[in-house]
């Protein structure tokens, strides 16, 4: 059929009764045809209404079932993305938030071939590497630090502004400060009240020009003793000239600042008793004298050590005589006391007791100990340091002694040239002293090397018999 299945309307319906009524003559028949044709009119448009509530029914049912089937569909998808892009975007955050903390033991596991398990996989590769950097600089800064704290100064760093974020151990041992007041400096607890305003000042003026200050300030040690302190600070720059941090160490020059001291009041008191001589008036005799026997027994002691190195280089036969080596090695430390202090470098003696005497030439065995300290006090003259003499009873009967210092070191390779005559590393050497030393050694019969110290620096070790060999 061309037409429609049901009339849509009461007009549609007649219409369609009519043209679809036979033809009949007119008559009686007539109105019993229009009966005919409006009861089925009627009954047609009855079953167009009920076919359109049944559709408008099935319409009812249809549109929410389209309508979950679509929130269903939804969901899946949402479902899909969330397992598939979500979800892994979630694990990278996390895994990069545990980065940012400095914990790299989480690592992303994503399955597949896609794109997010390659990002995955470079992020693992990143967070591995990154942990690898990590420990280097971790290790780096420990062999720094155990530098640091191993060098013989005080040693701390500090931010631009003067806070002060680092200090080594030797500072915190030196004033006997917990870590935190050590941090924070606690000037006023450690600092001589005369000191503090002067200290104060000078390193403010620092922090507001940005140039290296330099001060001497009395802080109080562990044992409450004051000691004397040459304090520098040096600001580290950027490519800009900004300051980045600031450095510093101090050494403690108190010992050289007493010497300095002493010999200013004696020459105080030489004046004075040259004025009072002139004046007529009585001196302090036993003063003068003590004075001028300390100054003749140098000069002597000098004398002594020149003829008997003109009697080395001629081969003249030494003056042997006893001699208590832990006497000698107190003589020596006493005339070159002046010199270490010069450099802020502090003497220590560990003698053994009840050592033997020795048949030895006294002066040369003078030259041997100031040779030796006197290269060790050339080795730290830049950084001050410790000078250790050493003696002890070996166990075969001959006397060792130990000569040590916190120096520059021995040479890397070839380490025994430097007893050569004429070999030096010292701008202004002569390259004469060790070789001197290790023939006057030998002459004793015993025998002069040397070994690098444990940390920095190096000793110098020689053996005396207590019973001379007949000479060769």
């Amino acid at each position: 059929m061309n037409g429609p299945p049901w009339p849509r309307t009461e007009s549609e319906a007649k219409e369609r009764a009519a043209a679809s009524a036979p033809s009949c003559p007119r008559g009686g028949t007539r109105p019993a045809l229009r009966r005919r044709v409006q009861e089925e009119a009627q009954q047609q448009r009855t079953r167009a209404i009920e076919d359109a509530q049944k559709a408008r029914q099935r319409l009812f049912i249809i549109v929410p079932i389209a309508a979950l089937l679509t929130l269903l569909t939804a969901a899946v998808l949402g479902w899909y993305v969330t397992r598939t892009v979500t979800g892994p975007l979630s694990v990278l955050t996390a895994c990069a938030e545990a980065l940012a903390r400095g914990d790299f033991q989480h690592k992303v596991h994503l399955r597949g071939h896609n794109e997010l398990a390659v990002l995955g996989n470079a992020f693992n590769y990143a967070a591995q590497q990154l942990h690898n950097l990590y420990e280097d600089l971790r290790r780096s800064e420990r062999e720094l630090r155990d530098v640091i704290n191993t060098v013989p100064a005080h040693a701390w760093s500090a931010l631009p502004d003067g806070e002060v974020d680092f200090v080594n151990q030797r500072w915190q041992q030196f004033t006997g400060l917990p870590a935190e007041d050590a941090l924070r400096w606690n000037w006023e607890a450690v600092v001589h009240p005369d000191d503090q305003a002067k200290f104060v000042a000078d390193w403010r003026a620092a922090l507001n020009s940005g140039q290296p200050m330099e001060t001497e300030v009395r802080v109080r040690r562990a044992d409450g003793e004051y000691r004397c302190l040459l304090v520098r600070n040096v600001p580290l720059h950027d490519e800009h000239g900004k300051i980045l941090r600031w450095y510093g160490i101090s050494t403690d020059i108190d010992d050289r600042k007493r010497a300095e001291q002493e010999r200013e009041q004696l020459r105080a008191d030489l004046a004075h008793v040259n004025r009072v001589s002139m004046l007529g008036e009585q001196p302090d005799v036993d003063e003068a004298l003590e004075v001028t026997m300390s100054v003749v027994r140098d000069g002597t002691r000098a004398t002594e050590i020149i003829d008997r190195l003109r009697s080395l280089y001629k081969k003249s036969s030494p003056q042997r005589e006893l001699v208590a080596v832990n006497e000698v090695v107190r003589e020596m430390l006493a005339l070159l006391r002046g010199e270490a202090n010069r450099y802020a470098i502090v003497t220590r003696a560990e003698l053994a007791p009840d050592l033997p005497k020795i048949t030895a030439d006294r002066v040369q065995l003078q030259q041997v100990f100031m040779n030796l300290m006197l290269n060790a006090i050339e080795a730290m003259k830049d950084t001050g340091g410790e000078l250790t003499i050493k003696t002890e009873l070996g166990q075969e009967g001959p006397l060792l002694i130990s000569v040590s210092d916190t120096g520059v070191g021995l040479p890397d390779e070839n380490a025994d040239e430097i007893f050569n005559a004429f070999f030096t590393t010292k701008p202004e050497g002569s390259g004469m002293g060790l070789a001197i030393s290790r023939s006057i050694v030998e002459s004793h019969g015993g025998r002069l090397w040397a070994t690098p110290s444990d940390g920095r620096g190096a000793t110098f070790q020689f053996t005396l018999p207590q019973q001379r060999a007949a000479p060769a």
